[in-house]
């Protein structure tokens, strides 16, 4: 369905040299005159781009707001307001909720129009009869939410009509986390070291796979691990940086992907990963045939690809005859479950794996951390026996 056209933006016309102009409707003045302003360029999506950069722009810390639609205020306040303070991977998650749970449903509404029956009816009853979770309904009301306030504190609108409205929140069943069991495990090792009839691996990054499969590493860790974060003698690893992937936007229209390396914030974020022997062997044979012994791991000069590293996982899982493998963080529950299965504390798991807090790792596992409860309780009855 084709985006309404914005209050004020007249038609687009060419020039007698050949240029093309578009303008924009500013307002009128207490004299009663009009005021535009007009843009000039050279292709007509040239001017439009323009036109889009204005209706978004932010002026002395303020968005104008009346005659536009929710649609372009929220692009403007996520590009200006917000970005400056979020990363890159935060960003594109952001923009991605505004695009996909917001817009579709209320941004042709203008800002100054949107009551709290809107939001209520609109959204939020859309979002959930759509199946959308708690979770995600509730980051959609928050940003929207936020980019009202702004505009409050800005002195454009008089009141946040998200103030009137409590999110219910629905109790639902906690969420299985997906890991691999033995079978699977051993299955999904076969598949990652599997040739073709001439010898050549079916899987390029097998050994990177296999050695997520023993550290625990998030694809992003794992892409932007370095040989220099390796201590052999100590045999571990230092997880200091991390590799996203985010969409760039031009005009908030999602295109090619960029590639973020973000370095930990502080040295208290970093954390120590003790190396099995199989993670251990592997990173000694990797070592040995690394052409720059200083690069990364997974690319040499440049951190791994995080798409190459999905794909030969997804792969991997198709060879091996695994069923709803999920995504690569399934590797990642693989190696904490096994930590678990052998009666290693929350807390060290936690430390090993990044978490900040150990609740959440609690949260995450509870499943499996009741299962090890129930068989320590078990114990007791053969002492009795």
């Amino acid at each position: 369905m084709a985006r309404r056209r914005e209050k004020g933006l007249g038609s687009l016309y060419r020039d007698k040299d050949g240029n093309w102009i578009g303008q924009v409707d500013k307002g009128v003045t207490d004299n009663g005159v009009r005021l535009y302003k007009r843009f000039k360029g050279k292709t007509k999506a040239e001017v439009k781009e323009k036109i889009d950069r204005y209706i978004t722009c932010v002026k002395d810390g303020t968005i104008a707001l009346d005659g536009y639609y929710l649609d372009d205020y929220l692009r403007g306040w996520l590009e200006h307001i917000k970005r400056p303070n979020l990363k890159p991977g935060s960003y594109d998650r952001a923009m991605t909720t505004i695009r996909k749970h917001i817009i579709p449903f209320i941004g042709h509404y203008y800002v100054t129009d949107l009551t709290a029956k809107i939001i209520q009816v609109e959204l939020i009853d859309a979002l959930y009869n759509k199946g959308l979770s708690y979770s995600s309904i509730k980051k959609a009301f928050d940003y929207l939410s936020a980019s009202l306030n702004y505009a409050v504190d800005s002195g454009k609108l008089n009141r946040n009509p998200c103030r009137l409205i409590k999110l219910e929140s629905k109790q639902h069943s906690p969420k299985q986390t997906r890991f691999l069991d033995d079978n699977e495990i051993k299955a999904f090792i076969e598949a990652a070291n599997s040739r073709f009839a001439n010898g050549v691996p079916k899987i390029k990054v097998r050994k990177l796979l296999i050695l997520a499969l023993n550290t625990g590493l998030r694809v992003g860790e794992l892409c932007a691990l370095k040989w220099t974060d390796i201590d052999f003698s100590k045999k571990s690893m230092t997880v200091c940086r991390n590799v996203t992937d985010t969409y760039n936007y031009t005009n908030a229209t999602k295109q090619r992907k960029k590639v973020h390396l973000v370095q930990n914030s502080t040295k208290s974020r970093d954390r120590v990963v003790p190396l099995n022997r199989t993670a251990f062997s592997l990173l000694r044979e990797m070592y040995e045939e690394a052409e720059d012994k200083s690069g990364y791991i997974a690319g040499g000069p440049k951190p791994g690809n995080i798409n190459t590293m999905i794909k030969n996982y997804k792969r991997a899982c198709e060879i091996a005859g695994i069923k709803e493998p999920h995504g690569f963080h399934t590797l990642r529950h693989t190696f904490a479950s096994r930590l678990f299965r052998k009666g290693v504390d929350v807390k060290v798991v936690s430390s090993i794996l990044g978490h900040s807090d150990t609740g959440f790792t609690y949260n995450t596992y509870i499943h499996l951390i009741e299962e090890q409860a129930q068989a320590a309780v078990e114990l007791l009855d053969e002492e009795d026996e």
